[in-house]
């Protein structure tokens, strides 16, 4: 019986969670930022003139800002979230103009089946949505040579400091920050 429960009380608060999470995170003791995801879908279109196989390419996106040598942040721009990714991955372009430093000699890494230069260090970053800021979060990520590379969200320092919500059926995707009063 009270297993019943349980499991009902479950998937009350998984509804509520998919369909308001400000409400019940607050109801459930969280107190921490949330920030809307989006997903990007595109029809593979080689796969489908060659074999008639309906493939999407879905990836998971938030807009990112980062800490600028200035001392303000960057314009918010899409990166993609990738659990597949340890760390996350940032191109040239961006990391050249953002506060960042190295904590290792030059390195080749192996991202996407293909072999890349760069190197470890930290950045700043916070994640967006039309309504809310998230609080910043210290990154280890992969600095690369070059903007041969989107930028990726990977989970050291990322994911593991978030619960990640995703529906991609319900079109829901949110993070929730939750660590040191976030």
């Amino acid at each position: 019986m009270l297993e019943q429960i349980w499991e009902k009380l479950k998937r009350r608060l998984v509804r509520k969670l998919l369909t308001d999470p400000h409400t019940a995170l607050l109801r459930g003791g969280f107190s921490g930022s949330v920030i809307k995801l989006k997903y990007e879908t595109k029809i593979n279109g080689q796969l489908f003139v060659e074999s008639q196989i309906i493939y999407r390419d879905i990836r998971l996106m938030a807009p990112v800002s980062f800490w600028m040598l200035k001392g303000e942040w960057t314009e918010p721009e899409d990166a993609i979230i990738d659990t597949g990714s340890h760390v996350s991955v940032i191109p040239c372009y961006i990391w050249t103009n953002v506060h960042h430093s190295f904590i290792s000699d030059e390195i080749e890494m192996g991202i996407g089946g293909n072999i890349i230069t760069g190197r470890l260090g930290w950045v700043t970053l916070r994640l967006h949505d039309e309504e809310t800021i998230s609080p910043p979060l210290s990154v280890k990520a992969n600095l690369i040579d070059d903007d041969s590379m989107p930028l990726i969200l990977g989970f050291e320092d990322v994911i593991t400091e978030v619960i990640l919500v995703s529906d991609f059926q319900q079109s829901i995707a949110y993070i929730i920050f939750r660590r040191r009063g976030i």
